[in-house]
């Protein structure tokens, strides 16, 4: 195996475990306040996360490098809307429910 598949690779696994780590807690806290802000925001990462593995699919997966490249890069551009809408939409932020987690 190549130096550079392998740190392909792991840079791609880190990638997905801290992002994908990131985009489940923002998704338990999100739920937790009852938040459409905080949703769109888990949502961002977690879509921004599979653009950034996308990207590099072709190098393990039968799909042809301009597929893999465009899909990565419409995830990813799709994931910062989501962080634009969760800055700049209205509504209001419920307070933590009672019963979960520490107070």
């Amino acid at each position: 195996m190549q130096p550079t598949y392998t740190l392909l690779v792991t840079a791609k696994t880190v990638t997905f475990l801290l992002g994908g780590g990131l985009a489940l807690l923002a998704f338990r806290v999100a739920r937790d306040r009852d938040s459409r802000q905080l949703h769109a925001l888990a949502t961002g990462f977690l879509l921004v996360t599979l653009g950034s593995v996308t990207s590099a699919l072709h190098h393990v997966a039968p799909l042809s490098q301009s597929l893999g490249l465009r899909l990565g890069s419409v995830l990813t551009a799709v994931g910062f809307a989501a962080f634009g809408y969760s800055l700049y939409a209205t509504g209001s932020v419920v307070p933590r429910r009672s019963g979960r987690g520490v107070q």
